[in-house]
């Protein structure tokens, strides 16, 4: 299967999908990989792309209309864009520790299509809150992309879910239990060392 197979699929273009990358602009985030594919297809699509690189040049060629480029945005703007999008594209070729936007893109009902490598399948659970493919596998990349556009309540669902697993996790208090926590065990281990001295 290949993106630009997906127009065979029945009222395809009655569907919009409205994608987003936010990351550096360089071989090895994958992006022109995803530029690439999606530009082959020939459903309904919007890729909206936040970040600067040594690659901007050759990306603007291969996007055609369907990919804006809104260079480096503020932190403090890239929730109202995930608030507005239907997915968030995370198609790194290399090893991720625990990317910022995921978290963010949670927080923003915003479901998340990624790479299955390094530390994002902590923050993606498949099926759950988002989608992985095995990087620079563009049939299962191609094959997740369709199966979101076709079913807009699986898109609901899944930001959804992202928003139940991520809040608690990260909510400022729980964040403040958990270091309290943290203080308590390193106090408790500092009496035990000092009393076995």
């Amino acid at each position: 299967m290949s993106l630009a197979k997906v127009y065979d699929y029945k009222n395809i273009q009655e569907e919009k999908l409205n994608l987003l990358y936010v990351g550096q602009l360089e071989e090895h985030k994958g992006i022109r990989f995803l530029i690439e594919s999606l530009s082959e297809s020939e459903f309904n699509w919007q890729l909206n792309v936040i970040g600067t690189g040594s690659i901007k040049k050759d990306l603007v060629a291969i996007g055609k209309g369907n990919v804006q480029f809104h260079g480096q945005v503020d932190n403090t703007e890239i929730g109202k864009y995930l608030s507005s999008t239907d997915v968030l594209v995370m198609p790194t070729l290399c090893y991720e520790n625990s990317p910022t936007v995921i978290s963010e893109a949670h927080h923003n009902n915003c479901l998340v299509l990624a790479s299955d490598i390094g530390g994002i399948p902590d923050l993606v659970k498949d099926g759950a809150n988002g989608i992985l493919f095995t990087p620079r596998d563009v049939d299962a990349m191609a094959e997740a992309i369709i199966k979101l556009l076709l079913d807009r309540e699986l898109r609901r669902k899944m930001g959804n879910e992202g928003k139940k697993l991520a809040y608690p996790a990260y909510d400022a208090s729980v964040m403040v239990r958990k270091i309290e926590g943290l203080y308590k065990d390193l106090l408790k281990e500092k009496r035990t060392s000092t009393f076995s001295s």
